[in-house]
C-alpha cells in the first residue's frame, strides 16, 4: 500500500470528522440534541481515526519497502590508523554520512516489519529501517578492553511503528512480527561493500576487488562463511 493512500485517508477521515463536529455543534446551537449527540459521536471517531492513520503514515515513512532483494546502502572504507577506520555510508535516498569506527569489523543492524498474508494481500509491504553501524573485535579479549563504537543510523524522528508493535499490538491487527537483523564483515583500506535486505534479513556484499581480498583473507583465517543474524 502507497503511504500516500494512508496520509489521504487520514486527512479525509479527519476532515469528515471535522465537518461532523461542527454539524454537531450547530445543531446543539439549534436544540436538536440527539441529532448534536449522534453527530458529535461519528465527529469524535472519525477524527480519531484520521489522527491514527496520520501517525501511522508518519511512523511508516520511516522504513522502506522490502521486496525480494533490496539495495539499502554501500559502505566505503579508509583506515586512519591500527583499528580505526573513517566508513562512508552511501545512500541512494539520503546525503552521504561519514563515521569513525574502531575495531577489525563493521556491524550494521536493522529493524524489519512483516504482515501477516491478509494485510500483504492488501498491500502492505513489509519494511526496513536502518538502525545502527558499530565496530567489533576478532578477538574476544579485544571486544572486552578495546574502545568500543557504535552510531545511530534512525534519521528521521517520527511517532515509531515499532513502539506500537509492542507496547500496543492490537493498534495494529495485521502485524505479523517485528525482528532484529544485522551483518558484519572486515574492515579494510579502500574497501567498499554493498549492503542489501531479502526476506531472511540483511546482507553484505563486497564491491571491489579490495573488499574481496579482505573478505576471503577474513574467511580464511576465522573459518566464517556468513556473517548474517
Amino acid at each position: 500500500m502507497d503511504l500516500s493512500l494512508i496520509a489521504v485517508a487520514a486527512v479525509a477521515a479527519v476532515a469528515s470528522g471535522t465537518l461532523c463536529l461542527a454539524g454537531g455543534a450547530r445543531s446543539f446551537v439549534g436544540n436538536r440534541r440527539w441529532r448534536a449527540l449522534v453527530l458529535l459521536i461519528i465527529g469524535t471517531l472519525a477524527a480519531g481515526a484520521g489522527a491514527i492513520l496520520g501517525v501511522l503514515a508518519l511512523s511508516f515513512n520511516a522504513y522502506r519497502h522490502l521486496s525480494a532483494e533490496t539495495h539499502l546502502v554501500e559502505l566505503a572504507i579508509e583506515q586512519q590508523a591500527p583499528q580505526r577506520f573513517t566508513v562512508r555510508l552511501i545512500s541512494r535516498d539520503e546525503p552521504s554520512r561519514s563515521f569513525t569506527i574502531a575495531g577489525d569489523e563493521w556491524l550494521i543492524e536493522a529493524r524489519i516489519l512483516k504482515w501477516r498474508p491478509w494485510a500483504t494481500a492488501l498491500g502492505f509491504p513489509a519494511l526496513i529501517r536502518l538502525e545502527r553501524l558499530g565496530g567489533r573485535y576478532v578477538d574476544i579479549e579485544h571486544e572486552i578492553a578495546r574502545e568500543r563504537t557504535v552510531h545511530s543510523l534512525i534519521v528521521e524522528k517520527s511517532p515509531d511503528v515499532w513502539q506500537w508493535a509492542t507496547r500496543a499490538p492490537t493498534w495494529l491487527p495485521g502485524l505479523d512480527t517485528v525482528y532484529g537483523t544485522g551483518t558484519y564483515l572486515p574492515l579494510a583500506h579502500g574497501a567498499r561493500y554493498t549492503v542489501l535486505v531479502t526476506p531472511s534479513g540483511l546482507m553484505a556484499r563486497a564491491a571491489n576487488s579490495r573488499a574481496e581480498q579482505a573478505v576471503l583473507l577474513w574467511r580464511r583465517t576465522n573459518g566464517s562463511p556468513a556473517a548474517t543474524f
